[in-house]
């Protein structure tokens, strides 16, 4: 589905990094759920509709972020993992929610595996809200950390403005290495 999808939003032609990064994200989405009991029918179906979701949040949001916004993801965090765990979790929580109405799955009792099938959903919601709170918090640390040690760095002559205002160059070495004078910019 992530080449399809691929293939259609960008006029007919393969781009690798959708493919690339669609594939994995079914592998995040079926990781952040609860794989003991979703069927392979139900993974492939969770596999494809988080590759259409990935790859068309690289197409439209990830553009979106950094002209609305200002958020640059220079590695498609969100589209690749952020966007497609979120699914996950929400399959996960649906699959411990209808569980309990199966006395055993690939031939084990569920038993065995969650002591108490019927409160599994709100294990899955906790952990979920926890997850994503320490992502923020981790996010939050992260950015201010960079956003202190990006006051130290200097303006590079030529760079690029926006609306009249000149952008500092966050990904050039130059205020940390020396950098060879016939280097392009």
């Amino acid at each position: 589905c992530a080449f399809l999808t691929s293939r259609t939003l960008r006029g007919g032609k393969f781009y690798m990094i959708d493919i690339q990064r669609g594939t994995l994200a079914g592998g995040v989405a079926i990781g952040s759920c609860t794989a003991v009991v979703v069927s392979p029918g139900g993974a492939m179906v969770l596999g494809s509709v988080v590759g259409i979701v990935a790859v068309f949040a690289l197409w439209w949001w990830q553009p979106l972020l950094e002209s609305r916004v200002r958020l640059v993801d220079v590695a498609g965090v969100q589209a690749t993992f952020g966007i497609p765990a979120i699914i996950g979790c929400l399959a996960g929580i649906i699959s411990a929610a209808i569980v309990h109405n199966y006395s055993n799955v690939y031939g084990q009792a569920l038993i065995s595996v969650y002591y108490h099938t019927g409160v599994q959903a709100g294990y899955q919601v906790a952990g979920s809200f926890i997850s994503f709170g320490l992502g923020l918090l981790g996010g939050v640390i992260t950015g201010f950390f960079f956003y202190i040690l990006s006051f130290g760095s200097r303006r590079v002559p030529g760079a690029r403005h926006l609306n009249g205002v000149p952008v500092k160059i966050h990904y050039t070495d130059e205020s940390h290495w020396r950098v060879p004078t016939d280097f392009e910019r």
